[in-house]
């Protein structure tokens, strides 16, 4: 038995093509697989060690920056994680002030956190002394008199809103003398009186609160809450406000004056009535008051027209205060002494006003006298 083998000429026009499209697979494969290996070698393992000034830190998040991997330093603050060589590492740890660090292609790296301090160490006011804010352990907030005069407001307790957890301040208007705000500290806790106890300098309900106040006076302020506030008996029921004015300090004199200048306008100046509108609506009353409901329509008709209407049921005659003639009076303005049409609304508020502040602060003395004198005028 014979076998054959038949092999069948392409031309040369095919084969060119199926080599072409092959050299194009085989450069495809080439470069997805080269790509693999470039990104597979860009991916490195780093190690290194978080330090403090005098100790390693344990539970630092390291974290690699614009990525979501994350690990931490064990107790001998050391740590290990997989970046790029181009990576940024991102170290932070509570009480330590967050680091930023460039891998730089390197494969260990050391970093040494500082200590913020500062915060838990300032001093803050409680009913009983001072303390420093990292030994207390009531819930105590507080706020610096300059963090108050970041915001030029013409009454002190509005310059509370926003500043301290637990605090609602609510404006209650925007008349001139009378724009504090009412405080609340954690809600309101009683259907009564549920207004802060304000303790100035140590004497509580001084005169005239903390609205008479003036902010550029202000040392530091704290609010006492809860237990906190038990050494003030049932007057601290709904919190406690502790401020502290500023002291002169030994020194020569500085002088310290402030400006601010600010517009206000309502947010809706209402429409009021016009004088002939006004005597339409007294005549209306007159008719409601004096005609059964059932005459309404011919009472009023008649008002309107001759100023008088007669009752169907009695004879009594109703009389209205403004006649047709007045109100044409009210209307056409011919005699503005008896019958005037002033819109007192807008001849005495205007559409906005300035309002401003000077406020002048001289302070100083030597160890054994010290002053401070401030004036303030708005």
């Amino acid at each position: 038995m014979k076998g054959y083998l038949l092999l069948k000429e392409v031309p040369p026009h095919q084969a060119g093509r199926r080599l072409y499209q092959l050299q194009k697979i085989i450069l495809l494969l080439l470069f997805l697989g080269g790509t693999g290996l470039s990104v597979v070698a860009q991916q490195r393992t780093i190690t290194g060690r978080v330090m403090s000034a005098d100790s390693a830190l344990s539970g630092v998040t390291v974290n690699v920056k614009g990525t979501g991997t994350t690990t931490q330093t064990d107790e001998n603050g050391r740590f290990s994680l997989s970046a790029a060589g181009n990576a940024t590492l991102v170290f932070s740890s509570v009480g330590f002030s967050p680091r930023e660090v460039s891998v730089n292609n390197r494969s260990a790296v050391d970093v040494q956190l500082d200590r913020t301090t500062s915060s838990m160490n300032e001093v803050v006011v409680v009913g009983y002394g001072t303390q420093r804010k990292v030994t207390v352990t009531g819930a105590v907030t507080a706020v610096k008199g300059a963090e108050l005069d970041k915001s030029p407001t013409m009454n002190l307790s509005n310059s509370l809103a926003g500043r301290l957890p637990g605090i609602t301040a609510l404006q209650r208007t925007g008349e001139p003398g009378f724009d504090g705000s009412t405080i609340r500290i954690r809600g309101t806790n009683t259907l009564g009186e549920s207004g802060p106890l304000i303790v100035i300098d140590g004497v509580p309900d001084r005169a005239g609160g903390i609205d008479r106040l003036n902010p550029a006076d202000i040392e530091n302020m704290s609010v006492l809450k809860d237990a906190s506030a038990a050494i003030y008996g049932a007057r601290a029921a709904n919190g406690v406000i502790l401020i502290t004015t500023k002291q002169g300090r030994a020194g020569k004199p500085v002088v310290t004056y402030d400006f601010n200048k600010g517009w206000q306008q309502p947010t809706v100046v209402p429409e009021m009535s016009n004088a002939a509108q006004y005597a339409e609506l007294l005549n209306e009353q007159r008719l409601f008051s004096d005609v059964p409901y059932q005459q309404w329509g011919a009472a009023w008709q008649a008002l309107q027209n001759n100023g008088s209407y007669v009752r169907t049921d009695n004879g009594q005659v109703v009389n209205a205060i403004y006649s047709p003639q007045d109100q044409q009076k009210f209307r056409d303005g011919t005699n503005p002494l008896t019958h005037p049409n002033t819109d007192w609304y807008k001849a005495v508020f205007k559409d906005w006003s300035g309002q401003q502040q000077h406020s002048l602060q001289i302070s100083g003395g030597s160890e054994a006298v010290r002053f401070l004198a401030s004036a303030n005028y708005q």
